[in-house]
C-alpha cells in the first residue's frame, strides 16, 4: 500500500464534540509507504505489515496531538512490520 497526497495529509482524524478523540486507524498490508502525513486528534495509529516493511519519506509524520484543553490524551503509534 502506498499513501501519497497531492497535497496535505494522506489520512486526517477530527476530534468529536466534546474533545473526544478522533478514533482508531489501523492500516495493514503486504507492506506500507507513507508520503505524506498522517494526523489524527488523540487517536491511535497502527501500521502492520504482513509480508514487506513499513517506510516512510521524510516529512511524512505520524502525529497524534490531541486538541489543548479538552481532557483527551494524544494518541498512541504501533509499528509492525515482517521486515
Amino acid at each position: 500500500m502506498i499513501f501519497d497526497s497531492a497535497s496535505g495529509n494522506v489520512i486526517t482524524g477530527n476530534a468529536q464534540a466534546g474533545g473526544q478523540a478522533s478514533g482508531i486507524v489501523t492500516i495493514m498490508g503486504t507492506s506500507i509507504t507513507l508520503n505524506d502525513a498522517v494526523r489524527t486528534k488523540g487517536g491511535n495509529i497502527n501500521l502492520i505489515s504482513t509480508v514487506g516493511a513499513v517506510s516512510a519519506i521524510t516529512g511524512a509524520n505520524i502525529v497524534t496531538t490531541a486538541d489543548s484543553n479538552t481532557g483527551t490524551a494524544s494518541g498512541l503509534v504501533t509499528v509492525t512490520a515482517a521486515t
